[in-house]
């Protein structure tokens, strides 16, 4: 009994989280316009090698838990506490802010160039028009970045049987 109330509970936040993000004064709304803040003001490296942020056409990658990190020291100044980590990005999933594979894990792996090849990152995928202001848009390297599948947990389990 005490599983159904929990999986018609956590369906009730997931659906109400939307309409959370939307209201300007939001956890995520305040995380979202910190991150635009970062790039407008040039705080954070864009689509250069060991940047935070990589932007490619209508996807952003933000790097884990880097930016969060920028973002919530920002926040703190103002005397705003986000959630930590694993809440925040559970609640920008939610929101459908950000991509999220098949089993609604939300942090996502991605391929870079760098100086000596590529190179893994661990990254937020929002859509483009969330995070970067559009006036920035022109003025960004161009740069393009793989996102890594992971192979899937039970397959392995399964081989190793």
């Amino acid at each position: 009994m005490a599983r159904i109330v929990s999986r018609g509970d956590q369906s009730s936040v997931e659906q109400a989280q939307p309409a959370i993000a939307g209201q300007p004064d939001s956890k995520i709304a305040l995380f979202v316009k910190t991150v635009q803040e970062l790039i407008a003001n040039g705080e954070v490296g864009v689509n250069i090698v060991g940047g935070q942020i990589y932007v490619a056409k209508e996807k952003t990658a933000v790097v884990v838990p880097l930016s969060v990190t920028l973002a919530r020291d920002r926040l703190r100044a103002r005397k705003i506490v986000l959630p930590p980590n694993t809440h925040l990005y559970n609640m920008l999933r939610n929101a459908k802010l950000v991509e999220a594979d098949n089993d609604g894990h939300c942090v996502r792996k991605i391929r870079v160039p760098g100086k000596q090849g590529c190179f893994s990152l661990s990254t937020l995928i929002f859509p483009t028009e969330k995070v970067v202001p559009k006036h920035i848009l022109p003025t960004l390297p161009s740069i393009q970045f793989e996102i890594e599948i992971e192979p899937e947990a039970e397959l392995a389990t399964v081989e190793e049987e």
